[in-house]
């Protein structure tokens, strides 16, 4: 059966913009992936207050931002589990309106001592099901934050080019670095002496890496100390 001539144009209309549309939606989906979902890099996710590490606190507060890199997404679960493997808390994600981001913000009290796992699970809607996020941190009521203390130089006027370079800290040291000025760091071992300094202003950073920085997101302690020599 022959169109009319209308009916055909609008037919070859329909046509393009089929075409068209597959075009655009080729971009936006992955169909290497089967076509389910945008082919974008990896996961994102933004961590707003999560331990990740060593905390000597029962109260844990979580805030996160996730979103899922592929796929058209049903809803995302998070579940939290203790070292036995008992779920400690877990449910749905909030899906923000308008966006791809998931986010949770909860907080957790009287957490007993020992490791917990964090674990985000994306629900496709072909049915398939992921784990991008498997986090832990761990509950220790007797674990010491390393506290860096710098005895020497101290922010003030020295009548010498000679300053020592004194600290403590409550942890077993494993590196210890400084920079002076706008020089490299510099390893050292125990207490040193600056000499030969200019006369004017100076800027010391004291960097020291503890047994204890490993159970912590921070690397390291660091101070920054400003002094003159006047001499």
């Amino acid at each position: 059966m022959k169109l009319s001539k209308p009916y055909a144009i609008i037919a070859v209309v329909l046509v393009i913009c089929l075409c068209c549309f597959v075009v655009l939606f080729g971009f936006i989906v992955d169909f290497s992936n089967g076509g389910t979902g945008p082919a974008r890099g990896g996961d994102a996710i933004s961590l707003h207050n999560l331990p990740f590490q060593t905390t000597n606190k029962t109260t844990v507060e979580l805030s996160i931002g996730f979103t899922p890199a592929k796929g058209v997404i049903l809803y995302c679960t998070y579940t939290i589990t203790d070292s036995n493997h008992k779920v400690v808390d877990g449910s749905l994600m909030l899906h923000l309106p308008f966006s791809s981001e998931y986010i949770i913000d909860i907080t957790l009290t009287n957490l007993a001592n020992g490791n917990y796992t964090f674990i985000i699970t994306i629900h496709y809607a072909n049915g398939s099901i992921r784990t991008p996020e498997n986090q832990t941190f761990t509950i220790d009521t007797s674990f010491k934050y390393p506290i860096l203390t710098v005895i020497s130089p101290q922010n003030q006027t020295y009548n010498t080019n000679q300053v020592d370079v004194i600290y403590n800290i409550n942890s077993k040291v494993l590196m210890s670095y400084y920079k002076l000025d706008n020089q490299d760091w510099t390893f050292f071992k125990g207490n040193i002496t600056l000499s030969n300094l200019s006369i004017g202003s100076h800027t010391l950073v004291l960097s020291v890496v503890t047994e204890a920085n490993r159970h912590i997101a921070n690397a390291n302690e660091e101070q920054t100390i400003y002094f003159i020599v006047n001499s």
